[in-house]
């Protein structure tokens, strides 16, 4: 607002601001001295938590599957693949997020316990960026298999055994649908 306002009055400690930070300053100081100082087997490092140990870089600790959680929560599958780029493209490489196949696989679980096709969405944005992740398409036929999309399902677990021939969960899912039981 061009910061001339008379209530931008950034010397007063009567900001909820400078409340939060002197909470979260007053934490990592017992994490350190509480905590961390009574952990046996250190060995010789000093190990220390500071304010990067938990932001890495972030407005707020959270995790990636946290952000996208939130946002799905808010505004759905959309609002989602909104949250997924904008974090993407701010923080890709930098180490403040883990955009590995994880993290969205963590997300897609999380959905598919309310919305099968939600967390089917969530699996493909997955895919679009870790195609080989043989463990989205083990989840992918999963939830195809919970959904009775037989056809699919069996696509996908084929698709986990070409990636990662041998793989127990598919090699069972297949037998199973195909009939031959466990």
């Amino acid at each position: 607002d061009g910061l001339d306002s008379p209530d931008d009055d950034f010397a007063s400690d009567e900001k909820a601001t400078k409340d939060k930070a002197r909470a979260m300053m007053a934490m990592v100081e017992a994490i350190n001295s509480d905590h961390i100082a009574q952990l046996h087997n250190r060995g010789e490092r000093n190990l220390e938590v500071a304010c990067v140990t938990c932001h890495a870089g972030r407005p707020q600790p959270a995790t990636l599957a946290q952000e996208l959680t939130w946002a799905a929560e808010d505004g759905g599958f959309e609002a989602l693949k909104v949250r997924y780029d904008e974090l993407r493209e701010e923080y890709f490489g930098r180490g403040a997020y883990d955009f590995g196949p994880g993290s969205l696989e963590r997300v897609a679980q999380v959905l598919a316990r309310s919305d099968a096709e939600a967390a089917l969405a969530v699996i493909g944005l997955n895919l679009e960026h870790h195609p080989e992740s043989a463990q989205s398409w083990l989840l992918k036929g999963q939830i195809h298999a919970f959904e009775d999309q037989t056809d699919a399902a069996v696509d996908a677990y084929e698709r986990v055994l070409e990636l990662a021939p041998g793989n127990r969960a598919a090699t069972q899912a297949l037998r199973r649908l195909r009939g031959g039981g466990f």
